[in-house]
């Protein structure tokens, strides 16, 4: 059974902030679906065929922070596009999200 991987993209020296800039790699039929988070938003994914896709900075200094460990500026688009291109990309692999809770 393959299972979803979870760990910390950052490199903190203290453990108290591993929680806040998490990869989340989710192993799919069609290949590994990958979402980067800074503490509970996605700010990146990645899936199979697809270049990697991550969100403009909207938040702060430190959500700017975790970006800049994935991505230089040139590679970050706008919410709705970002938002437009995850859902197309979960339809293409028929991803019916098992691992996502609503709040």
């Amino acid at each position: 059974m393959n299972l979803p991987e979870i760990y910390n993209y950052m490199d903190y020296k203290c453990d108290n902030y591993g929680d806040h800039s998490m990869q989340v790699t989710i192993p799919t039929k069609k290949g590994e679906v990958t979402f980067w988070y800074s503490y509970r938003t996605i700010i990146g994914f990645s899936f199979p065929n697809h270049r990697a896709v991550f969100l403009k900075n909207y938040w702060g200094p430190t959500t700017g922070k975790h970006m800049g460990a994935l991505c230089d500026k040139s590679n970050r688009i706008e919410q709705e596009e970002f938002d437009r291109t995850m859902e197309e990309q979960l339809k293409e692999i028929q991803f019916d999200q098992p691992f996502f809770i609503e709040d």
